[in-house]
């Protein structure tokens, strides 16, 4: 599918305008009702909290089985170079085998942390996603993980959609998983987010922040959605 590139401008309204597309279920929880309709949520971690515009469920599926192939792929790479330190160890090449540990430790954190996600996907309630006034807050209770990026700061907003196989990315039937990309101003890399099951419309709600108008400052000129 081509990429398709959307522009929000400045006259976009104060709330969430967007309709999630799914009928309200006798769990879900509707936000501010508007001109066009309601968006709706099951999860309750944000509940009471005056400032949140939108809270969006998470796939914790997709989320355990993205990290889950990322932790397989990262740790294959750390057992592949703890071998070949060895072997250069063995043969008395110690400058490129200390190279190989250094190699082989990084890709072990990098291993641990994404089974720390994947466990994390796991815990009832762990993993939490919402849009405020001013920010996206990531809340993760397991291992306890909180943080916020100021929605102004936010360039360019990417949604992504990926197929992955759920047993070692070999075979089985292909699941849909969602990604989302946030770049950050003066950021060298993007944010990510797996598994938000409403990812247009998160990417919409956070053009409409935003591009909101702010008393005594000039309007905040526009960002770029892109959908893949």
């Amino acid at each position: 599918m081509p990429n398709l590139k959307i522009e929000e401008s400045n006259s976009l309204i104060s709330k969430a305008v967007i309709m999630t597309g799914e009928a309200p279920s006798a769990e879900a929880v509707p936000v501010s009702t508007t001109r066009t309709g309601q968006m709706m949520w099951k999860d309750t971690f944000y509940a009471g909290e005056p400032d949140i515009e939108a809270v969006f469920d998470v796939d914790t599926e997709a989320i355990q089985l993205y990290q889950s192939q990322a932790s397989i792929k990262y740790g294959s790479i750390a057992a592949g170079y703890s071998v070949l330190y060895a072997a250069f160890l063995a043969m008395g090449l110690y400058g490129i085998a200390s190279v190989c540990l250094v190699i082989a430790f990084v890709f072990g954190v990098l291993t641990r942390l994404t089974c720390k996600r994947a466990t994390a996907a796991f815990n009832t309630g762990g993993i939490h996603m919402a849009i405020t006034s001013s920010c996206v807050r990531y809340d993760q209770e397991k291992p306890m993980v909180s943080t916020a990026i100021a929605v102004q700061d936010i360039t360019t907003c990417t949604v992504e959609q990926r197929e992955l196989k759920p047993y070692c990315g070999l075979f089985g039937t292909n699941k849909t998983i969602n990604l989302i990309h946030l770049r950050v101003a003066n950021g060298s890399s993007s944010k990510r987010y797996v598994g938000v099951k409403d990812p247009r419309n998160f990417a919409r709600l956070v053009m409409t922040i935003k591009n909101r108008p702010r008393s005594a400052a000039p309007p905040v000129a526009s960002s770029e959605i892109v959908f893949r």
